[in-house]
């Protein structure tokens, strides 16, 4: 009996205590206005803090970002013309060339011969004539080598980088730096030129090639001519020496003096075909048969000879001596390394707001300029090829760079969008559906959207969203319902 009066009342007591804490919590949901864990996140100002933009003034103002692909502005990949064995490499991975260099050559013993068959025969018909033309091509030969041997012996001493697309001029231009720059660039195309013809130059063409030799010769002695001016005008400096000054002075006149005499030497030449052109030679025939002859040898032993057309850096060689290559085979790389390009693509509704001269930053800290936008979109892509020049040793030919573009034209408020893209963190992604956000009672709206072209940091909405909706600019972490804070 006695026990089971003490058992009654530990549970009466077991009750009360229960009751006593049921009672504490209503009392403190009461009070607190029954949303106790948002009022004390509210007064700690725990709610997660966002941004608002509207999605057309995003669309309007943002810049360009893209991925592009480092390239050289003058690349050659040379391939084999014809098959047969390698029997000599003359470069190595790393050297630089100058155009019209000597790379590799395939075993040409036949065709050797056969060229030096078809010259006996092709100066045997000139022999029977006059001997004019001939001496006039010697003219025109000797009067090439001269060119080239006072371009690069003396006029690139005064140069930095003289056979790139942009040398620098090592003394004070007097203000013609940039021009002189210029002009160095275009005889180098006129020595390229020149190159090529002094090895076909024939009896047949050599009056019609010196008129435009002679055109050239006159073009770099006046180039000569104003680089002397200007080494004369020079201020002896610690760098730039009495003795330095007199030495450049003398060979500046030893150059003007060569090219007046080769002048001299085009002038007279012409004068004789004038005077051989009086007659007619009965062996034209001969001659020309002889000529074609000739020119077919010259054309399969060129094949055998493979050389660079441009200067630059050997960036690869693929064949040694004694491999067997057939034609079309991949020989070797050759690229201006030092002044880079960049090819992007951007789309067909960006194409109005780049132009030549728009800013480019590059990996977020180098610093470039459009140089090229294609005129119409490409087929294969459907977007529009962009090029960025860059002088950066940062930088490696084949590297994938960041682009950012700073487009100089805006999208004028009236003008429609046609493409609606928002900054990639203003997307939740889930692994099938993509949301934005918007904000109502404080509380986050999310909005189902299609998603399009994605580049770097920007993405495309295609459907679900209104260009005038204001959405949270970065989504990451929050979820559907939550209550935020809006900041500015």
């Amino acid at each position: 009996m006695i026990t089971r009066i003490k058992n009654t009342v530990g549970t009466h007591k077991k009750r009360s205590l229960i009751i006593a804490i049921v009672v504490i919590i209503l009392l403190f949901v009461a009070f607190s206005g029954g949303e106790p864990v948002e009022e004390i996140n509210e007064l700690k100002n725990e709610f997660p803090q966002v941004s608002l933009k509207a999605v057309n003034e995003l669309a309007r103002e943002g810049n360009i970002a893209l991925i592009g692909t480092v390239e050289s502005v003058d690349e050659a990949r040379l391939e084999a013309e014809t098959s047969g064995r390698i029997t000599s490499v003359s470069v190595a991975i790393g050297d630089t060339v100058r155009a019209g260099q000597t790379i590799a050559q395939i075993e040409n013993a036949d065709e050797y011969a056969a060229l030096l068959q078809a010259e006996g025969s092709y100066e045997a018909a000139l022999a029977s004539n006059t001997g004019t033309t001939i001496d006039a091509v010697s003219t025109y030969k000797d009067v090439y080598i001269t060119l080239d041997s006072i371009v690069r012996n003396t006029v690139d001493d005064q140069f930095s980088r003289p056979t790139t697309q942009y040398p620098g001029f090592r003394l004070d231009g007097l203000g013609r730096a940039p021009e002189l720059g210029q002009e160095r660039v275009a005889i180098e195309n006129i020595l390229d030129t020149l190159a090529g013809v002094q090895n076909t130059v024939t009896a047949a063409n050599v009056g019609q090639e010196l008129q435009g030799l002679r055109t050239d010769t006159v073009r770099i002695a006046n180039f000569v001519e104003e680089i002397a001016y200007i080494v004369s005008r020079q201020d002896v400096t610690s760098s730039f020496t009495q003795t330095t000054k007199d030495t450049t002075e003398a060979a500046f006149l030893s150059a003007r003096n060569a090219l007046a005499g080769a002048i001299q030497d085009i002038d007279t030449a012409l004068n004789d075909i004038a005077v051989s052109e009086s007659g007619t030679s009965s062996n034209d025939a001969a001659v020309k048969q002889a000529l074609g002859r000739l020119k077919a040898a010259q054309a399969a032993y060129n094949k055998t000879v493979i050389t660079t057309p441009i200067a630059g850096t050997v960036n690869r060689v693929a064949v040694q001596a004694g491999d067997f290559v057939n034609t079309f085979d991949s020989i070797a790389d050759i690229a201006n390394n030092n002044a880079l390009k960049i090819t992007a693509y951007i789309n067909a509704n960006e194409r109005d707001r780049v132009a030549v001269g728009t800013p480019v930053v590059i990996n977020k800290d180098l610093e470039g300029s459009v140089s090229r936008v294609a005129p119409a979109i490409d087929p294969a892509t459907g977007k529009v090829e962009v090029q960025i020049q860059i002088e950066s040793e940062e930088l490696t030919n084949g590297d994938s760079v960041s682009l950012s573009i700073n487009p100089e034209i805006e999208i004028s408020e009236s003008e429609p969008l046609d493409v609606l893209r928002v900054p990639l963190p203003a997307i939740k992604l889930t692994t099938t559906t993509a949301y934005v956000f918007t904000i109502e009672d404080e509380r986050l709206v999310a909005h189902e959207v299609e998603l399009g072209d994605i580049q770097s940091d920007t993405v495309e909405i295609v459907s679900g969203i209104n260009p005038d909706w204001n959405i949270v600019l970065d989504a990451r972490g929050l979820a559907d319902g939550q209550r935020v804070r809006i900041t500015e």
